[in-house]
């Protein structure tokens, strides 16, 4: 999930802002099938650390490799 990167420093993580609510963010909607949790800025803005959301570093980047493959 982490990319080889140290413990607790994960790369690709942006930001958060203060106007970052429940207000702002539909929450509900974002989490979709997932598991209902609280609110949380982070899983929202972050979602690629999660597995929640995430199916980690192949899910995420094994297409392009595949892609690359068949062609």
């Amino acid at each position: 999930m982490y990319r080889n990167t140290p413990h607790g420093k994960p790369q690709w993580t942006r930001p958060l802002y203060p106007d970052m609510t429940p207000d702002t963010i539909a929450w509900n909607a974002f989490l979709g099938s997932a598991p209902p949790r609280p609110f949380d800025a982070d899983r929202y803005l972050n979602w690629r650390l999660f597995y929640d959301y995430s199916g980690g570093n192949v899910h995420e980047s094994m297409s392009q490799q595949l892609s690359f493959c068949t062609k």
